[in-house]
């Protein structure tokens, strides 16, 4: 026989033993390929017995076979109800099972979720999600400015900006509420209008006043001197003032004894420290103290320096008591206010040696006292002047003795 005749006769084999029943396989087929090859299977069923599992079986698959399926369903329910029904009939049952999809799907999706244990519950696969994605971004979507516009109209806080995005607000003309909110948040003192929105906040109804915002305390010298020409108000807080002169020290790496950085350190104080109110002469004296000792240890004496330092009145026995009245309502100066932290310079403490120090350079060559006699007690004065034309062995010696001894 030829190989291919063969494989007809393999098929009907393999397909009615995977069918037949388990007590007939392994066996010499009689009943299997008498109703595999009849011509008419209805006569080859009737040599089986009624009520047999053969019988069922059998029956079962020929209307199947033949799509008769409502008898074949009948026929497996006989064949439940008997007992020790073999494992073909669950072979048939699901057989009949599939063969009914067309007409009841569910329950044959369900039998054999259950009989499997499928889960059939899962989404079906969408092949083309990307179709429905966009391609181009909206520009409206990264617009920065329509972001900015949405913060400030709805964003109270400006929360939802980050410090670069505040930087976006500078060219903008905001209300004193967010300059504030600005001012609290920010960091850079580069920032082109940070001057003018501080100046605006410091002049609103409902300022804190300077200090009160962090970045106050970050600015630059020059920055303070465009808001002290704007609001000269600043010269008379003390706040402002002592950060101000943090910004007039010299250098870290250079030493404050340096004699030549020490003179220009004065120079920047006297200068700053001129143009301040009354309610600083404390500070402007001692700037002026520090400067004049300096002088004067190089035996420089600059009288209207000295003047400027007289004129400012203090509580010491030297001083003019009717200029002491006079300026009873002006701030006197303290000769032991600290400044050390701001200026490297120590309190005053005590300034008459340096005044009598002046005096006696002045008064060699001018025996006039009146000016002097403005803010100095005459009869101070008086004792410096005759002192000083004895010290240094000036006109009549016996007539300044004889004034001497008067005085005393």
């Amino acid at each position: 026989m030829q190989r291919a005749s063969l494989i007809p006769a393999a098929i009907l084999s393999l397909t009615f033993g995977a069918m037949m029943p388990s007590r007939f396989q392994g066996q010499e087929i009689g009943f299997i390929e008498k109703f595999a090859l009849a011509d008419d299977r209805t006569k080859a069923l009737q040599d089986l017995i009624p009520g047999s599992h053969d019988y069922f079986y059998y029956h079962i698959l020929h209307y199947q076979n033949t799509g008769r399926i409502a008898e074949s369903q009948a026929l497996l329910e006989q064949w439940s109800a008997l007992e020790n029904v073999p494992p073909t009939f669950q072979k048939l049952l699901a057989r009949q099972k599939i063969l009914g999809y067309t007409t009841n799907p569910s329950d044959v999706l369900e039998y054999l979720r259950l009989e499997m244990g499928l889960t059939l519950g899962h989404a079906p696969p969408q092949a083309d999600q990307a179709k429905d994605l966009p391609t181009v971004l909206d520009p409206a979507l990264h617009d920065l400015q329509r972001w900015i516009d949405h913060a400030l109209a709805h964003d109270p806080q400006l929360g939802s900006l980050s410090s670069d995005g505040l930087l976006e607000l500078i060219g903008r003309d905001l209300p004193i509420d967010k300059i504030r909110l600005v001012l609290h948040r920010t960091q850079r003192v580069d920032l082109a209008k940070l001057t003018a929105w501080i100046e605006k906040e410091l002049r609103s109804a409902d300022t804190q006043g300077w200090g009160a915002i962090p970045i106050h305390a970050q600015l630059t010298l020059s920055q303070r001197q465009e808001l002290a020409r704007a609001i000269p108000q600043l010269l008379e807080n003390d706040g402002f003032v002592r950060q101000y002169l943090v910004r007039l020290l010299p250098q870290e790496h250079v030493a404050i004894n340096d004699l030549q950085e020490r003179r220009a350190h004065l120079q920047r104080l006297e200068d700053f420290t001129s143009t301040l109110p009354a309610s600083q002469n404390s500070l402007k004296g001692l700037v002026l103290f520090q400067r004049l000792a300096l002088d004067a240890s190089e035996e420089k004496f600059d009288r209207p320096r000295f003047e400027r330092y007289l004129a400012l009145p203090r509580h010491q026995p030297y001083c003019n008591v009717d200029f002491l009245k006079a300026n009873q309502n002006v701030p006197h100066v303290d000769l032991n206010a600290q400044y050390g932290g701001e200026t490297r310079l120590p309190p005053i403490a005590d300034d008459t040696d340096l005044i009598r120090r002046h005096l006696e350079h002045f008064l060699q060559a001018d025996d006039n006292i009146d000016r002097f006699a403005t803010w100095l007690d005459r009869g101070f004065l008086e004792n410096v002047l005759i002192e000083t034309k004895i010290l240094y062995g000036i006109g009549n010696s016996s007539l300044w003795y004889s004034k001497l001894d008067a005085s005393r």
